[in-house]
Order: C-alpha cells, then sequence, then structure tokens
C-alpha cells in the first residue's frame, strides 16, 4: 500500500465510531485496508478515528496499534528511498525517527490541517525522507544514488504494486534489503541485480567503496550464496514462478 491508496474520509467522527473501543477501531481498521487492498470500497474512517484518538487525544496505546497498522508500509517506504543503502542503517531505524518526528510536530491543535488518512500519510511519508537525509547530513556522508535510476525505481516499484504478482517480487526484494548486512552488500546487489550495473561500471562510481572489480565479484558471490540457502527467500521465489505459470 502506498499514500495514494490510503485516503480515508476525514472531519469529525461520527457518534458510532468515536463510541468504539479502541480493539473494535483497530479491528475495523484493519478490515478497512484489507477492502482496499482488494480494491474494494473503503472510507478508511476508522483509520481515521484511530490517527486522531492517536495524535489529538494523544492516547499511547492508539499511537500503538496506528504502528502496528502502518509500519509495514513505512518500512517499504524506507527501503525505496534512493538514499538508504548509503546510511548503513536499519528501516526500522528511520521509521521510529519518522514517527518520533510526526509525533512532535502534528501537534493535538493541528490535528485538524489533517482531514483524512491520506493526508497523514503524506507528510508522515514526508517525515521518513526527512529523517534519511537528516542522517546523510549528520554524518557527513556523501550522497550514493544512481542518478535517473534512482526515480526510474520509484516509478517502477510504484507501477508494481498494481499486481499481486509484482507485489510478490517487491516483498522479495524487501526481504533481500534486510538480509544484507553492510552498504557494500547493498551497493553490489543493488547495482547489479536491480540497475544491471557491470561490476566495473560499479567500482567507477564508488572508487571510494571497493577496492576493486574482484572485491565486488567476491561480495556478489558470498551474498548470493547466502541468500540462496535462505529457506524464506526460496519461498518467495517458488511462489512467484506459480504466479507465472497461471
Amino acid at each position: 500500500m502506498d499514500s495514494n491508496a490510503a485516503a480515508g474520509a476525514g472531519g469529525s467522527p461520527t457518534p458510532d465510531v468515536s463510541a468504539l473501543t479502541l480493539a473494535g477501531l483497530s479491528q475495523r481498521c484493519a478490515e478497512e485496508t484489507r477492502r482496499w487492498t482488494q480494491r474494494l470500497e473503503a472510507t478508511l474512517q476508522y483509520c481515521y478515528e484511530l490517527f486522531r484518538r492517536a495524535i489529538a487525544l494523544h492516547d499511547q496505546e492508539a499511537w500503538e496499534l496506528v504502528l502496528s497498522q502502518y509500519q509495514r508500509l513505512m518500512q517499504s517506504w524506507v527501503s525505496r528511498h534512493p538514499q538508504f543503502v548509503a546510511t548503513g542503517e536499519t528501516v526500522d531505524y528511520f521509521v521510529n525517527g519518522a514517527c518520533a518526528k510526526l509525533w512532535v510536530r502534528i501537534t493535538p491543535e493541528r490535528f485538524n490541517n489533517f482531514p483524512d488518512v491520506r493526508s497523514i500519510l503524506r507528510y508522515l511519508q514526508m517525515c521518513l525522507h526527512s529523517a534519511v537525509t537528516d542522517y546523510m547530513r549528520q554524518h557527513n556522508i556523501v550522497t550514493v544514488e544512481f542518478g535517473e535510476e534512482s526515480l526510474a525505481e520509484e516509478r517502477v516499484m510504484a507501477v508494481a504494486d498494481t499486481s499481486g504478482q509484482s507485489t510478490i517480487r517487491t516483498e522479495f526484494w524487501e526481504a533481500v534489503n534486510a538480509r544484507l548486512k553492510d552498504t557494500r552488500e547493498r551497493l553490489v546487489i543493488r547495482g547489479l541485480f536491480v540497475y544491471g550495473m557491470k561490476p566495473a561500471e560499479l567500482l567507477a562510481r564508488h572508487p571510494r567503496v571497493f577496492r576493486d572489480v574482484k572485491e565486488i565479484y567476491s561480495i556478489r558471490e558470498n551474498v548470493v550464496d547466502r541468500l540462496a540457502r535462505d529457506p524464506q527467500l526460496k519461498a518467495f521465489a517458488d511462489k512467484d514462478e506459480a504466479e507465472q505459470a497461471q
């Protein structure tokens, strides 16, 4: 799911919504999200009410439920950020940072400026971007990007979310990224397998990261061998092959 998809009805909650317990709201929010992912009608009014209680009322339990509901979405945003691989940090590090920014910046008085779930998630996505770029600046990290290819990947990933088969591949690459140990592994896998670069091209783009082409080949072989033995990744691959066969 992306921010453009999570459009919910805003405004003041109706009495039946505001009277629900947090457990009831959480259950209905999950159902609304499930309906949306199946391309069925969903206003997401229950999700909006969950946000309202978490932010406008500073209800900590509601906030925990919001995080549980949207954690996977936020993780996918971070993993797709073109500068994420250069940080060497975990996805959850930036998810936590972005949530902290949102908690501070959207005060109860400002909550009415966000009329629906879409507007809140857009702001949250901006907080995630800010968390990554702030980290880069604070640690004096030279931006490691692949130029226009980064923008192209963002477009491809957005299109990929429109089909079940592509969603499997998106989840597969997110799982792969979570298993990479450091920036060098991320650059090798992303450069060679996502952008189709040759090892010599990767070395020319990052001469301060790699000693020579042999090191790139070695990293590639070690990572591929390690990932090939991972049962969860093998399950993703088998599921993708089954989808293609249908």
